[in-house]
């Protein structure tokens, strides 16, 4: 019985660690050290497609990108707003 036991908690503890290597595919949301969040699309573990993007801790703290991504980097449509109101809407590619 214990030997039963001691082969399940080890399969257990193995999926969960596999599971948590996957990349993330489809909505999700990603939490980060400074603060930062993403609410969006994944793809192979980058962001891609719509989401958004607000700025933790740091020189953009308070600030959102809102829009389209692909591999990880704003391109095609979105809006960035700054953390004082001021805002951008329109094109962006590659990040820029």
């Amino acid at each position: 019985m214990r030997h039963i036991l001691i082969i399940t908690i080890s399969i257990l503890l193995l999926s969960s660690f596999l599971t948590s290597c996957e990349k993330k595919n489809g909505p999700g949301t990603e939490t980060y050290e400074d603060g930062s969040s993403y609410v969006g699309v994944f793809k192979d573990g980058e962001r891609n497609g719509q989401g958004t993007y607000t700025y933790g801790k740091g020189e953009w703290e308070g600030d959102k990108y809102v829009g389209d991504w692909k591999d990880g980097k704003r391109t095609g449509q979105g809006s960035y707003t700054w953390s004082n109101g001021n805002n951008y809407i329109g094109d962006w590619k590659d990040g820029k």
